[in-house]
């Protein structure tokens, strides 16, 4: 097993070109009739937000500083195992490779297919989006592989927050922890991204990312599949999909605003620490749109 203090460099190095901007040769995935103009261009926010908060983890740079590479350690080791690093790496690496990397003709690109509406969006209403599901018979009891090439998108997902309607001043003032704020329409692209099987089984050792269950999504249930894989019939939190989301989630505010958070009290994506009536960001206080009359919102800490 690596140690903490080896664990970034003793993996081998993996070149990647970043030298293009975030939405230089986009690949546009395919859409029907049934996003408007508007929708698609949620969409493809989300999308290249998603491929903006996995490069910003950025696993080819580790930081030199101590101080600094100890609190990279800290979040990495909440979520995953040392042991884990190469993999991971690979899989974001997989994802930026097939859909950021200028050198890769469009036409050599993954391209799926994205669809509003589906009646598992009305069975499941928190569900913001997914891949349309096919049986594997090898999977545990339970589980459910997402190996489809179409990806549906649910009312929930034109609800959920834009990433970039928080600031850091509002982030270091109000979170202390890894929260259902952190829930945004971007980090739960990431978790989809991960489902794209084509891209991120081959790189993660074979393990296909899926998902474990309602008590394995957010930053408290993750971080309890890590210690416990085998309590919800996994093997490994390589393959379950929040480990990656919160993991870059957690990550990509606490770099961007340096910050440290505090561990997870509870679980769910459903947590939503208080914030004061008298914080107006852009956009209003949560309670009022862009979130709509239904979002869930904050109640006052006890």
């Amino acid at each position: 097993m690596l140690s903490v203090k080896s664990m970034f460099i003793s993996s081998t190095s993996i070149t990647r070109n970043t030298s293009s901007p975030l939405l230089a040769e986009r690949a546009w995935p395919n859409h029907d009739e049934s996003l408007d103009l508007t929708e698609i261009d949620t969409f493809l926010n989300a999308f290249h937000g998603a491929l903006e908060m996995l490069d910003f983890l950025d696993l080819e740079n580790i930081p030199t500083d101590f101080d600094e590479q100890l609190r990279y350690a800290n979040i990495w080791l909440i979520y995953f195992n040392p042991e884990d690093y190469p993999y991971v790496k690979a899989v974001i690496k997989s994802i930026l490779d097939e859909w950021r990397d200028p050198s890769l003709p469009m036409t050599l690109r993954s391209v799926f297919n994205v669809h509003k509406g589906h009646p598992e969006c009305d069975q499941f209403p928190r569900m913001s989006m997914f891949w349309d599901p096919q049986e594997d018979p090898s999977a545990p009891t339970g589980s459910a592989i997402m190996a489809g090439d179409t990806l549906y998108l649910c009312p929930m997902f034109f609800r959920l927050i834009e990433r970039d309607f928080w600031t850091c001043d509002t982030v270091k003032k109000y979170w202390t922890y890894p929260s259902g704020w952190m829930e945004t329409k971007q980090s739960s692209m990431v978790h989809e991204l991960l489902h794209y099987h084509p891209v991120t089984t081959v790189p993660n050792g074979g393990y296909q990312i899926i998902d474990h269950g309602p008590d394995t999504y957010g930053p408290f249930g993750s971080a309890l599949y890590k210690i416990h894989p085998g309590a919800y019939h996994g093997a490994s939190p390589r393959d379950n999909a929040a480990n990656f989301e919160w993991l870059v989630s957690e990550y990509y505010w606490t770099k961007k605003c340096n910050v440290r958070f505090g561990p997870a009290p509870e679980n769910a994506d459903t947590v939503f620490p208080a914030i004061p009536e008298s914080y107006q960001p852009p956009g209003g206080h949560p309670s009022e749109p862009p979130f709509g009359p239904d979002f869930p919102v904050a109640q006052p800490n006890p």
